[in-house]
């Protein structure tokens, strides 16, 4: 085809359609409590996650020729003592703590040792005895504890 009186081609029409689409309000909202949610969410796990409860056991009899220390971050921890001229140290995971960091006095802290040996105490928060597994290990009968969280 040609142009009106020049001999060019006639200009071609391009047609451009444009779809806008405006966000329905309640999903907008919907969406913003979902975001809000998951943000309170993350918050509360992570708070909870950097928190760590501290168990720390001493031997009551203090630092003698046989004295013991166990101390536990989270539900992992250490046991170190001696025994005459023998020193031992072992790796120790948190059981069951319904002692140090419980809101009613007494209760029952189990401990199990890397070799198995499950220690268990009860008494008071401040004071603990040993009734299960300590004899077998050499460790003491009367443990003084503190917790922190």
């Amino acid at each position: 085809m040609k142009g009106h009186d020049h001999g060019e081609p006639a200009p071609s029409v391009i047609v451009c359609r444009v779809n806008i689409h405006t966000p329905d309000l309640h999903q907008e909202e919907v969406a913003m409590q979902l975001v809000q949610s998951l943000t309170v969410a993350s918050v509360i796990i992570l708070l909870v996650a950097c928190r760590s409860k501290e168990i720390h056991l001493y031997d009551k009899e203090g630092y003698g020729p046989n004295t013991a220390e166990i101390s536990i971050k989270g539900d992992k921890g250490m046991a170190y003592w001696r025994w005459g001229q023998k020193t031992f140290a072992m790796p120790v995971t948190l059981v069951h703590d319904g002692v140090i960091h419980s809101p009613v006095p007494g209760g029952l802290l189990e401990l199990k040792m890397a070799d198995g040996t499950l220690l268990s105490f009860t008494g008071t928060q401040g004071q603990l005895v040993c009734f299960k597994g300590c004899a077998k290990a050499y460790l003491p009968r009367v443990w003084l504890s503190r917790g922190e969280d």
